[in-house]
């Protein structure tokens, strides 16, 4: 992926040497960085909410803490009515200490956390706790978590929500933790991994951030967020279709027919040269009236399936394939008879676990339910630390793998990558057979494999963006975001 089309995401301990290193390498204090961070905070609170009149500020320990301690001092300075609340003792750092008497010097002593004689005000600022979070909440930094939520008021979160963990995406806790739910977050010096994937991008709500001056360059190599898909190069003038790529999708079971048409006519539409379809023969009517351009063959003629992988650029092998005797079949065949990479999707996924040696993929794409059968645990589970869970998937299968979900994630042995394109509307039916044939197309053209991957999840998930405008999420299909993959192709 070009670096000049992506934004760099970075873990919590990352950050907090990036943070180290502002300090050591720039001269700059530990207090000038949380003055700035409170300053920017500030103003994007005063721009977002330009009648608020009262604010109640929540501070835990530590830095984070002394952030919200100089938002309270510039709102009280600003004539804006502050409750300033300090939740559990106050063990802070020098900077914090120094923030705390900056507040001071303003009028402003925290009085402790008392729910029930607590206003809400305008806007409730969380300064509970910052990068540093790990583990379950405990009293009473967790009550106030739910007093927070429970408020109604609108909430601007310190860095990052409170509860929600900065590498995985999920709650501190795990499955299940408590999280809150800011309307915007105010983030510094670097953006984190986990405000873009799980429940990170509806729990900060809208993200704003600010560099606090500290070049990118001090963050050292960050996993980059997929936003702006770099054009593919022009076809050649001389260009015969072989040389785009034939792609091989194999599936379809009875009464499945429709996912390996999808697959097919995705992997056409984001370029394929040529797809043939292994299937049934009883779906063979359909597929031609559907897409005559799509060829078919019979997947349980060993020979022409023979002949036909080893011509195969690349293979989709699970869309609409079933768990019965013939997707067994189909599933040991493909595998055996092809050096082309595959892509393993659905029920794929479900016959490579049983395989007593299972082969090994190139990509596989699962999504939480089938991450959960792979790895051996609960899709809630995999969805509270979808980055560990990538990562696992990828020690397992030694593939290129995509979790699939809110934030897509693609990793492969050193690499990872952020999809910041997508919607909930392509939580329906048929979606995956349309990813799985973008994958294949992007390979069988000569990409390479996790450079091709991240192309394709990416103009996936804009042809989904661009669907849900034309549509409305809830009613796009899988096959709008097949005529949407027109404008990316």
């Amino acid at each position: 992926m070009d670096q000049s089309v992506v934004l760099p995401l970075y873990t919590a301990a990352q950050s907090r040497a990036a943070d180290a290193r502002a300090i050591s390498e720039l001269g700059v204090t530990g207090f000038e960085l949380m003055l700035r961070a409170g300053q920017y905070a500030f103003a994007t609170l005063l721009q977002t909410w330009p009648g608020v009149r009262s604010i109640t500020v929540l501070c835990g320990k530590g830095n984070n803490a002394g952030d919200g301690y100089v938002v309270a001092a510039l709102a009280r300075d600003f004539g804006i009515k502050v409750t300033l609340v300090q939740v559990g003792l106050a063990t802070s750092t020098a900077d914090a200490a120094q923030a705390v008497v900056y507040a001071n010097d303003q009028g402003l002593v925290a009085i402790p956390f008392t729910p029930a004689q607590l206003p809400a005000g305008d806007v409730i600022v969380d300064a509970l706790l910052g990068t540093g979070q790990t583990g379950h909440l405990r009293e009473p930094i967790a009550g106030a978590v739910d007093w927070i939520n429970q408020s109604g008021s609108p909430v601007l979160a310190m860095d990052l929500p409170t509860g929600l963990d900065a590498d995985s995406g999920g709650p501190t806790g795990g499955a299940g933790g408590a999280v809150v739910r800011a309307t915007v977050t105010t983030t510094f010096i670097t953006r984190k991994i986990g405000q873009f994937t799980g429940i990170g991008r509806e729990v900060c709500g809208q993200l704003c951030f600010d560099s606090l001056g500290v070049p990118e360059s001090l963050s050292g190599h960050g996993s980059p967020l997929l936003t702006i898909l770099p054009p593919r190069p022009p076809l050649p003038l001389n260009t015969y279709k072989h040389q785009r790529g034939h792609v091989v999708v194999c599936g379809g079971d009875l009464n499945m027919g429709g996912a390996v048409i999808l697959a097919g006519e995705a992997a056409m539409r984001a370029g394929a040269g040529m797809v043939t379809v292994a299937t049934r023969p009883e779906h063979r009517p359909a597929i031609l009236a559907r897409r005559p351009e799509l060829m078919v063959v019979d997947a349980a003629e060993v020979t022409a399936l023979h002949a036909l992988l080893q011509r195969a650029d690349c293979v989709v092998l699970g869309p609409g394939l079933g768990r019965e005797r013939w997707g067994a079949t189909c599933f040991d065949r493909v595998m055996s008879g092809t050096t082309a990479p595959v892509v393993l999707d659905a029920d794929g996924l479900f016959h490579w676990q049983r395989a007593a040696k299972p082969p090994q993929p190139a990509v596989i794409t699962p999504h939480i339910a089938e991450a959960a059968g792979l790895l051996g645990q609960s899709p809630q589970d995999v969805q509270a630390n979808r980055t560990g869970s990538v990562r696992a998937l990828v020690a397992r299968t030694r593939a290129v793998a995509v979790l699939k979900g809110a934030g897509t994630l693609i990793a492969d042995e050193g690499r990872l990558s952020v999809c910041g394109a997508g919607n909930p509307g392509m939580a329906t039916a048929g979606m995956g057979d349309v990813l799985s044939g973008v994958i294949a197309a992007h390979i069988a053209a000569g990409e390479p494999v996790y450079e091709a991957t991240q192309h394709a999840v990416l103009a996936h998930a804009l042809a989904g963006d661009r669907a849900a405008r034309r549509c409305g999420a809830r009613a796009m299909l899988a096959g709008d975001v097949i005529d949407e993959l027109k404008a990316s192709s």
